[in-house]
């Protein structure tokens, strides 16, 4: 009899554990789970990044978090474009591929400026710690977006960027495209509409609070 309470006993203690850990496991965090979507939408070939922004405004909190992340998106859009510098002159040759700098330099550029001036988020949330708001922006670069930036030459570059179209460097970054819009596709991600009215966050865009 004894041995079956403390068989019983035991069993309730094993239990009630179990059930303290499984309330003591935290959830994701605001940042974890925008930074999935981040890195998805990096794995599909688009370029992502998550800012965070602390503040008593929550306005400027949010505004800091745009602001990181459009300079980490610019960062990465740099190491891209170099990147595709790279292999494009391991494919034709240092010596012609000097006359392409200002081409992917200007392409550079073009696209940071953007960016860094008018980067729409994908998604805001904040939430907030006593009298502090912290603020989460989530913004994704098509990859499309780079190959636009080159495709804006001036004429003195025409024959350049017809020749980096035919190479096999272009050729990986339009796979990318593809692979985006796939990924656009299935996931419902679409490109904000362009206004020249006051910047307004779309349905799906709104801030909310974390959690």
């Amino acid at each position: 009899m004894k041995r079956l309470l403390r068989l019983s006993v035991l069993s309730f203690l094993l239990v009630l554990a179990a059930c303290v850990q499984t309330r003591a496991r935290p959830g994701k965090t605001v940042f974890e789970t925008l930074q999935e979507k981040a890195n998805a939408a990096s794995a599909a070939g688009g370029i992502a990044a998550v800012g965070i922004g602390e503040a008593e405004s929550l306005n400027k909190a949010l505004d800091r978090a745009k602001n990181r992340a459009r300079a980490e998106i610019a960062r990465m859009v740099e190491i891209k474009i170099d990147n595709l510098h790279k292999d494009f002159l391991a494919e034709i040759g240092e010596d012609e591929g000097s006359a392409f700098n200002a081409l992917f330099t200007n392409a550079c550029k073009l696209l940071i400026s953007r960016i860094l001036r008018s980067g729409v988020p994908r998604a805001l949330k904040y939430e907030k710690k006593g009298a502090t708001a912290i603020g989460y922006a989530l913004i994704v670069v098509d990859p499309k977006d780079i190959a636009d930036a080159f495709a804006q030459h001036d004429e003195t570059q025409r024959r350049l960027y017809t020749r980096f179209r035919a190479s096999q460097a272009f050729e990986q970054l339009d796979k990318e495209i593809r692979k985006f819009s796939e990924y656009k596709r299935r996931t419902g991600l679409v490109r904000p509409a362009p206004s020249h009215k006051s910047p307004r966050i779309p349905p799906s865009h709104e801030v909310q609070p974390g959690g």
